[in-house]
């Protein structure tokens, strides 16, 4: 039996009834529990007879609609252009993390998603403060070295074998985040 060691669970559901009901279940243990609407993932169809092998399906779509998002902004039209090139250099490793993902997905799609909520609010922090900066027509370096610091993370969370040039993980990123946010 596995052990669950997060804070966050993702439930990949869009139901706000099932949402809630399992929210509750877990309060008790400091647990927050994200769906999959929170995440922006789609809701794939639930074809499989049982309840596992449902979540298999939402498991997987989940992680791919992520790693398409993660896809589409490294490799935007103009990204050779648009990327700082010690950024580019480290492009083959971001990729290779992808595929080694796409692997371990396959025998553990349950970490995958737990991976995703850890990593799913840092994403949506930056980007948000990423969106107001852009309007502004402003460019914060603290920002962007934070984009790369959760490419770099994904490296580390889901195939830590290809190591990462700094240390990162989820709490460092939180405190760093919170440095730019109150610094």
């Amino acid at each position: 039996m596995r052990k669950f060691e997060g804070d966050k669970l993702l439930v990949a559901t869009h139901n706000q009834g099932k949402l809630e009901e399992i929210a509750n279940l877990f309060q008790p243990f400091g647990i927050a529990v994200l769906s999959a609407k929170d995440m922006g993932l789609p809701e794939p169809a639930e074809t499989e007879s049982t309840f596992i092998g449902n979540a298999r399906i939402k498991a997987h779509a989940a992680a791919l609609a992520d790693i398409e998002a993660q896809l589409k902004r490294l490799l935007g039209k103009q990204f050779v252009v648009d990327t700082p090139f010690e950024r580019l250099q480290h492009y083959p490793r971001y990729l290779k993390a992808i595929v080694v993902r796409l692997d371990k997905l396959k025998a553990n799609p349950a970490r995958d998603a737990q991976l995703m909520a850890e990593y799913g609010p840092l994403w949506t922090n930056y980007e948000r403060r990423a969106i107001q900066l852009a309007k502004m027509g402003t460019v914060d370096p603290q920002i962007e070295q934070f984009r790369w610091l959760l490419e770099e993370l994904r490296v580390g969370l889901y195939a830590q074998e290809l190591r990462t040039p700094v240390p990162v993980s989820v709490k460092r990123l939180q405190k760093q985040w919170e440095g730019i946010q109150f610094g």
